[in-house]
């Protein structure tokens, strides 16, 4: 499915069962896994996370090198390490399609939340000029004028 220059490619085969987690589910497209343990310690924040990530890119469904990874947010609470990353595509962020590491006080992974998107860089031209956007917009709400300019 095309969607602004973007290919919806079909679920990869690979599957987080490789993964030493306690919890594995899948929910309405997103990733869970809890109480995951990991051969090696790992470094508290953005660094062990992507290690974590990048060790396990294949059967988390992520691409190899964690390019199109962006750190959004790293934060310590009196619970640990919470990492996220915004995937992007050509630069392009992905709309609601982020990765979530929480790690404890000593790195320890406790959970990951993935809602990331196996896609293909399609053309990330716009299939409309924004006057026809608007135009469709306008068209579907029904609507004759809006309260503030659109430029």
């Amino acid at each position: 499915m095309a969607v602004a220059g973007l290919i919806a490619l079909p679920a990869r085969a690979h599957h987080p069962d490789h993964l030493a987690c306690q919890i594995k589910e899948r929910l309405e497209g997103r990733l869970f896994l809890r109480a995951c343990a990991h051969a090696e310690a790992l470094e508290a924040g953005e660094h062990g996370a992507r290690h974590f990530l990048d060790h396990h890119a294949a059967g988390l469904g992520l691409q190899p090198g964690l390019e199109d990874l962006l750190l959004v947010e790293e934060r310590q609470s009196s619970g640990g390490f919470h990492t996220r990353f915004q995937q992007t595509l050509s630069g392009i962020p992905v709309y609601d399609s982020n990765v979530s590491v929480n790690q404890d006080a000593d790195g320890a992974l406790q959970s990951l939340y993935s809602d990331y998107r196996a896609l293909a860089p399609g053309d990330p031209s716009p299939a409309l000029s924004s006057a026809d956007a608007e135009a469709v917009a306008r068209e579907a709400a029904g609507g004759e004028a809006t309260r503030l300019a659109t430029d």
